[in-house]
């Protein structure tokens, strides 16, 4: 994810354009969504990229957030991965 520098100053009209929200049938407190992010070049980039004005466009990801009993976003969990 681009941070908050990268956002007001290289792409600053950086937009998550977050869509097709749903449940997990198998964990009803995790939330998936898609992301395909949009935004102009339109400032320096990283403090090195010259502005081009270029349209940039991410292609669709997919991301859930977990929620706790209180519907607050659980912090991120590490990713277990089972070897066999």
């Amino acid at each position: 994810m681009l941070g908050p520098s990268v956002r007001q100053s290289g792409i600053p009209d950086l937009c998550g354009n977050m869509i097709h929200f749903r449940v997990d049938p198998f964990m009803p407190s995790r939330v998936w969504f898609t992301t395909m992010a949009t935004g102009t070049h339109s400032g320096t980039l990283a403090g090195v990229f010259e502005p081009t004005g270029k349209t940039i466009r991410s292609p669709p990801q997919s991301c859930s957030l977990t929620f706790n009993e209180e519907g607050q976003v659980r912090a991120p969990q590490p990713v277990r991965v089972w070897h066999e």
